[in-house]
């Protein structure tokens, strides 16, 4: 699968170089045969009323909301904004499903790994492809798609890179 970084607003060439590289492990994680093992197995709790191979179908089409063409692709709008210093730590990112621009905390990406950062990525981009969640803590949210993509991504990440997962 590819991941394309469409466009990357206020990301300095350092931020660049770091999206860069978690973009990379992304699409190698969404790539990889023992990720895709994985989602057919995950005990997902809100799955939008798919089967697990109906969650690993749309994700692997790379269709999303405001670009329905199934092209094998997530296309990422992507733009770091710096909220005020009181609420600085509240969310990692965020995005309207009314818009294609995925938000990006300059606190917390400037502190992240680059693994953390591709399982950022693709939570954000599941919401993008039609996936969502409980927005308050709950047991189901854990085992939402987009969550649970997200945490996949970051430990397949961290495997490739070979660091402890």
């Amino acid at each position: 699968m590819k991941v394309t970084v469409q466009t990357a607003d206020n990301f300095t060439p350092a931020r660049r170089s770091k999206l860069d590289q978690a973009v990379a492990l992304m699409a190698q994680v969404l790539s990889s045969p023992d990720f895709a093992a994985d989602v057919l197995k995950y005990p997902f709790m809100d799955d939008s009323g798919l089967t697990n191979e109906g969650i690993l179908t749309k994700l692997s089409a790379g269709a999303e909301l405001l670009d329905p063409v199934a092209d094998q692709e997530c296309d990422l709008y992507l733009k770091i904004y710096w909220p005020s210093w009181f609420k600085k730590w509240s969310v990692i990112g965020y995005g309207y499903a009314n818009e294609r621009t995925i938000y990006c905390n300059g606190y917390w990406f400037d502190r992240m790994t680059i693994a953390e950062i591709a399982g950022n990525l693709a939570h954000e981009w599941c919401h993008k492809a039609g996936f969502e969640h409980d927005f308050r803590a709950t047991n189901r949210r854990p085992n939402s798609v987009p969550y649970a993509i997200g945490n996949l991504v970051e430990h397949y990440a961290k495997k490739f890179l070979g660091l402890p997962t």
